[in-house]
């Protein structure tokens, strides 16, 4: 923060980030002091016995023009079982300073509080009478240890004349083992503090208890990256849904989960007494005050929003899906009646020049149907439509000075204009939304995104590749947007880049682009049969010595973006259904090379390794085998283990597309051997064909041919084998499963196949039932009128299973997450049963009917 018309002297000097960083404001290392005793009531000493008990570093947050709040846990052994940290059950005296200098001769404040185990040994003192606007170093003490050096500072006095804001955006760090790039450059970044807008931590099905929380919040916490940012900037923190469980709504958990309040009084806890958060935050069971607001001089003022505790139950609970009219209902809320009307009033009493709200989820709407339907994110603002409606109309009656929104939870960068009326481009622009990617928290969904965009002219900017943080500068003529990004979010030592810069002027709403020059290699990757541009096509840079140094995904228009610094690359083009392209281009520092690249389309069919089909949702590696031939791409694999199959995935369809698309599903789970019927909502979870042996048996180009072989686990004597034929120029490729009995005892089984698709707008068909969009908790059975399954998207794919015959006793099971086929056989000792059917991939050009493609294709035999 800069403040005009000032002279900061010697007490408001800036200190170096890296400077700071240098001269150890991040070292865990405790060092020794005398032993004098701390007495606070019935504290003990901390005892050096114990080890260091800063292991979890400092923090600072929420600034105020006189204090700030400052935070650390007590925890010589932080991921110790109990989730105590180490610590013994009894009160402990901590000490604290603020100083005006790292090396602590000019100490302004200090004092002691107590660490009790109630709170996990965390101490959140609130510190006052500092000057406003100034930078302060802190540290604990305690017994003889003392805690690495923080950096802080202050807001600006109320109304004083501000130059600048500079602020950093965070959300949703998955953990990544232990670093995180994005928080090693931010920490050397020149900011005055972060805003982090939810999922700093990822919950689990067995995160249920205080102690659970706690160990999950430590095990991030040890982190030298997250440590690093905080003890560089003071945090301003509200939670998403991931600090307590997955898409959790008021008093509803996503699944039915039970003693959710108790589950989300231990989130709760062990998030207060793991970030830099004042008193009124502090949880009372299961509830708690996030929303609050802060103010920087005359410049900016911030309103901070919890989008989780007080909001409506999702109207549809799926994914996304087409939205339901629930969520077009007046009476549902995003913030609950009590924090929107503080919201409102907190806008129309700033006298501040820029006024952000900092909130969770997308506000924008975005229709994830590229075609007539509309397909929303349900757990967004798009799914609480009402609730974005009396906001826009408070903005369009009250008019604050030049609002502007920043928010997280998609693991992507956007840039959107917010719209009186998003179905008409030329209604007013209100305000700006910025989107901050994700720190580490990958993005499955791009693909989804991207295929929609030109059906949301008020996106003016979508990146979902790259992981990193989010700049905003503030001065009283622009608000100033510079997304930085990483190519590998689990790599410190890698380089961040400014992947794009958006500004909106003083009094304008709606950004514009920036001058978008820097390092890297741009270019369009095209069919080089008709000259198509492609999308969702895997770019990769290696240097010389063949490692990869930078990725990107080709957008609708078929234009890339790699980061990489000066030097000499080997640029590879991968897609399914297309020859790899690998061409050469060397990089002068500061300039952007360009590159185009036509893709050969496969001759014939093919069989091999070494490559990747494309999209988001890809799983299987270049280990695994594709098979492919210019209308369609399959990867089977050979040594990739899915966790919903763990154990039974190999000789399994793990990737799909046609041509010119990306995968969009999970998995084709071919096939299964089962004594008792498939049943209930885990029905499509059928684990007991295990392949042993996955081989190519034919690489063409005549034909593609694999084979992969194993038996029953439910029936060991039944060995199965399926045998995976592809030719050229057709969308299908034919699997044919023989089941033989080596045993002396005939075998009942149920056999089958099951489809999980993991698009956007995911939902099933089964012939003669139309299209199944009925929720995960509700799976039904249906007698098939043609021999055929499917599933399908907003993605215009159809996959599908169609089967030579049509079996006596054929039977399918379906939710709009996934189908499943399953048919009785009885196998006599020594005999086998054939089942055999197209594994299909059509693009069904937007039809009505989804699934009339397969009902098609079975009768034209």
């Amino acid at each position: 923060m800069s403040a005009s018309g000032r002279d900061d002297g010697d007490h408001g000097r800036r200190f170096g980030r890296r400077r700071f960083l240098e001269l150890g404001g991040v070292s865990t290392t405790a060092l020794l002091l005398g032993t004098g005793a701390v007495h606070s009531g019935a504290a003990h000493a901390f005892p050096p016995r114990l080890g260091n008990p800063f292991t979890l570093g400092v923090a600072s947050g929420d600034p105020l023009p006189d204090g700030v709040v400052l935070w650390t846990r007590l925890a010589p052994d932080p991921l110790a079982a109990d989730g105590r940290g180490g610590m013994p059950a009894e009160p402990f005296g901590v000490r604290y300073q603020v100083a005006e200098d790292r090396e602590f001769t000019r100490i302004v404040r200090r004092g002691a509080v107590e660490a009790t185990p109630e709170l996990g040994h965390s101490v959140h003192p609130e510190i006052t009478g500092l000057r406003p606007g100034r930078e302060y170093f802190y540290r604990f003490l305690a017994g003889n240890a003392v805690s690495p050096v923080g950096r802080t500072r202050t807001a600006p006095a109320p109304g004083a004349a501000v130059g600048k804001v500079t602020f950093g955006l965070a959300s949703c760090q998955a953990w990544t083992g232990g670093r995180y790039a994005a928080y090693r450059h931010m920490a050397d970044d020149d900011l005055d503090f972060v805003v982090h807008v939810g999922d700093y931590i990822y919950e689990g099905g067995s995160t249920r208890t205080l102690a659970d929380f706690r160990l999950l919040h430590a095990r991030y916490k040890t982190s030298p990256d997250l440590r690093a940012a905080h003890a560089a900037f003071p945090f301003v923190t509200t939670f998403d849904d991931h600090e307590v469980d997955n898409n959790w709504a008021g008093d509803v958990p996503q699944d039915s989960t039970p003693d959710f309040r108790e589950l989300r009084a231990n989130a709760f806890q062990a998030y207060y007494e793991h970030l830099p958060l004042r008193i009124h935050a502090r949880p009372s069971g299961a509830d708690m005050t996030l929303y609050r607001s802060l103010t920087f001089g005359d410049l900016l003022s911030l309103a901070v929003l919890d989008t989780r505790q007080h909001r409506t139950d999702q109207a549809d609970g799926r994914f996304i899906a087409p939205r339901d009219p629930d969520a077009l209902d007046p009476a549902r809320t995003m913030t609950g009646a009590e924090q929107e009307r503080w919201l409102f009033d907190t806008l129309a009493g700033s006298r501040t020049r820029w006024n952000a709200i900092a909130q969770q989820t997308i506000m924008a709407f975005y229709d994830y149907d590229p075609g007539q339907g509309v397909s929303i994110n349900h757990d967004q603002w798009d799914g609480y439509a009402a609730a974005r409606d009396r906001l826009f109309a408070f903005l369009t009656e009250r008019r604050p000075s030049n609002v502007v929104v920043v928010s997280g939870d998609w693991h992507s960068s956007w840039v959107n204009d917010l719209k009186t009326d998003f179905a008409d481009p030329a209604s007013e622009t209100l305000a700006t939304e910025f989107v901050g990617t994700s720190i580490s928290s990958g993005c499955g969904w791009r693909d989804d995104v991207a295929a929609a965009l030109g059906a949301n002219p008020h996106v003016k900017f979508f990146d979902g590749d790259f992981r990193g943080y989010t700049r905003c500068t503030v001065t009283p003529e622009e608000w100033r947007t510079d997304i930085r990004v990483v190519n590998h979010p689990a790599d410190p030592d890698g380089p961040a880049f400014t992947l794009a810069s958006f500004a909106v002027a003083d009094g304008v709403p709606g950004a514009r682009r920036l001058d978008d020059a820097g390092d890297g290699v741009v270019g369009r990757v095209t069919d080089g049969t008709d000259g198509t541009p492609l999308a969702s096509v895997a770019v990769q840079a290696r240097d010389t010595a063949g490692t990869v140094v930078g990725t990107g995904t080709t957008g609708a228009d078929g234009e890339y973006r790699l980061l990489v610094t000066e030097g000499t690359y080997e640029v590879v083009a991968t897609a399914g259904c297309y020859e790899t392209v690998t061409r050469t281009v060397t990089l002068r520092a500061g300039t952007l090379a360009r590159m185009d690249l036509a893709l050969p389309r496969v001759a014939g069919a093919v069989a091999g390794t070494g490559k990747r089909l494309a999209g988001a949702r890809v799983e299987a590696t270049e280990s695994d085998i594709v098979l492919e031939n210019a209308e369609l791409a399959l990867a089977v694999a050979a040594v990739t283990e899915d966790g919903q199959l763990l154990g039974t995935t190999r000789g399994k369809v793990l990737d799909m597309a046609v041509r010119g698309h990306a995968d969009q599903l999970d998995w084709i789970n071919l096939t299964y051997a089962s004594a008792a019927q498939p049943d209930g909502t885990e029905a499509w979870q059928q684990v007991s064909v295990r392949n042993e042996r996955v081989e190519i048996v034919e690489d063409g180009p005549a034909r593609a041919v694999v084979r992969a072989a194993g038996a029953s686990s439910d029936f060991p004597a039944l060995v199965v084998e399926t045998t995976y034929t592809l030719r050229p120029d057709v969308p299908w490729v034919v699997a044919e499963t023989v089941f033989r009995n080596t045993g002396g005892d005939t075998v009942s089984a149920w056999v089958g196949d099951a489809i999980d698709h993991d698009g956007a707008g995911q939902r099933s068909g089964v012939a003669g039932h139309g299209t199944i969009s009925t929720p995960y908790g509700s799976p039904r059975r249906y007698v098939p009128t043609e021999p055929w399954i499917g599933m399908t998207g907003t993605d215009p794919q159809t996959y599908g299973l169609v089967y030579d015959a049509n079996p006596p006793g054929l039977l399918a099971a379906a939710t709009g997450n996934w189908v499943l086929s399953m048919l009785p056989v009885d196998i006599a000792p020594g005999a086998e049963f054939t089942l055999a059917r197209r594994v299909v991939a059509v693009d069904h050009g937007g039809a009505a009917d989804p699934f009339a493609v397969l009902a098609r294709l079975y009768r034209a035999g």
